[in-house]
């Protein structure tokens, strides 16, 4: 009995493809299949593919014209035979343990599937990276008790689905021609249809981050995306799933999945494209099933962002004003020199700065603005959204989160002002040094 099916799409990676099935070919479990499927490569992909098969009869080979990632995997799903499904792309590698101890794990636990972690390989050398921190691991757990898990890493090749599963929820690959993404509308379908999944934190994969061939640099395929993402709609709506209840996951995975692929188009192509999912996320969050309540507030704000200052998000992005980044105790002492600088953020950050600047200077006047005018409580302190905010002036964002940033910076663009300064973690870390030893908190 074959216990796995690897399917191996092929295109054009002859620089790679010897590793790739030779780490298959080493796996401790003995009964596998290899499915290796050659989307019409032009370079010598073919010729090697056909020496493996020639060689190892378990390594079947299928040559077929170029047709694009989704058809290629259908095509592979349809021609397997094994109890479980792995895959793997043809510029990664595996280690020699991973299907042995992931069918195990599967077959022990009554799995539809397992996922694991992975590593980032490059020539430098490789690197573990948590990316799983959004579910919870270790642990078996259905669509209805982990609706978080559709927002981990998609990377579907680092794990094992059970063939029957696939079939009996008729979850296949969106069959553009040519197109990117793919894995998106796959991972979407498997979430929601699981009702026994399985995280583990143990990486098996060495996933290639150095292939400048590799479809997560074709950036130029912008568009591709919002095709994926109405597949999964279009899944969901003919499926005969709680529809009501993972309505509002599939919106905030669509904001996760936009604002992912915001960041990789050229910036050129950012404002149309912002343009378009705006008008979808504004329909999407007026709709009767769109509850989100439980939901973090970050998402929330995200939605906000992408779908109403979508110019200022595109500024912020492509970095279409006057930035500065305030490095360490020097930057300050210039900003201080300023006559008038707002602080963005009356925090723990924000107080440490204001009072770190007004032990430097006792006459400088430190104005601080916040987002919300609820947490306005004493004089000194404006909302962004304060008409008499004088955007000429330098704004200094003034948190300690990255989202919070972003968000703020994008919020004081749409605002106006166009000269916005950065702290970097040094600064932050000597604040807090400064400030406790001086004890001026």
């Amino acid at each position: 009995m074959i216990k796995v099916s690897v399917i191996v799409p092929v295109y054009n990676v002859q620089k790679y493809l010897r590793k790739c099935i030779d780490s298959i070919l080493e796996q401790t479990l003995p009964e596998i299949e290899v499915l290796c499927i050659d989307d019409g490569s032009t370079d010598d992909s073919r010729k090697i593919l056909d020496e493996y098969t020639q060689r190892y009869p378990y390594v079947k080979v299928i040559h077929k014209e170029n047709a694009g990632y989704g058809k290629t995997m259908n095509l592979g799903l349809s021609l397997a035979q094994g109890e479980y499904i792995g895959i793997v792309e043809s510029d990664d590698f595996i280690e020699t343990a991973m299907y042995e101890e992931l069918y195990a794990a599967a077959k022990e636990r009554e799995l539809d599937f397992i996922k694991s972690s992975y590593w980032e390989y490059s020539e430098e050398g490789r690197k573990w990276i948590d990316r799983l921190q959004e579910v919870e691991c270790e642990t078996v757990f259905s669509n209805y008790e982990n609706m978080n898990k559709i927002f981990a890493p998609k990377s579907i090749w680092s794990g094992l689905y059970k063939r029957d599963f696939l079939i009996k929820n008729k979850i296949r690959f969106l069959e553009t021609p040519g197109a990117s993404y793919q894995d998106t509308s796959f991972w979407f379908k498997v979430c929601i249809a699981a009702e026994r999944g399985y995280f583990t934190k143990k990486a098996y994969v060495n996933y290639r981050v150095d292939n400048v061939f590799s479809s997560v640099n074709s950036k130029e395929k912008v568009y591709y995306v919002c095709d994926e993402l109405r597949e999964c709609e279009r899944y969901l709506w003919e499926s005969e799933l709680d529809v009501k209840r993972i309505y509002p996951y599939f919106v905030f995975y669509k904001r996760a999945v936009y604002a992912w692929n915001l960041e990789r188009i050229l910036p050129e192509f950012r404002e149309k494209y912002m343009k378009r999912i705006g008008a979808e996320l504004r329909r999407d969050i007026t709709h009767s099933f769109m509850n989100t309540a439980g939901f973090y507030e970050e998402w929330q704000r995200d939605i906000v962002l992408l779908s109403e200052f979508y110019e200022s998000y595109c500024r912020y992005l492509n970095e279409d004003f006057s930035r500065l980044t305030i490095r360490d105790r020097k930057d300050i002492d210039t900003l201080i020199k300023k006559e008038e600088v707002y602080l963005y953020g009356a925090g723990k950050i924000g107080q440490k700065l204001g009072r770190y600047m007004k032990e430097q200077k006792a006459d400088c006047e430190v104005q601080y603005v916040v987002s919300n005018k609820a947490n306005i409580v004493s004089g000194g302190i404006f909302s962004i959204a304060d008409e008499t905010l004088d955007t000429g002036r330098c704004i200094v964002i003034a948190v300690a989160s990255g989202h919070m940033e972003r968000e703020m910076a994008v919020q004081a663009l749409n605002r106006g002002f166009d000269n916005i300064a950065f702290l970097n973690n040094d600064v932050r870390k000597f604040l807090a040094n400064y400030i406790e030893e001086h004890e001026l908190l």
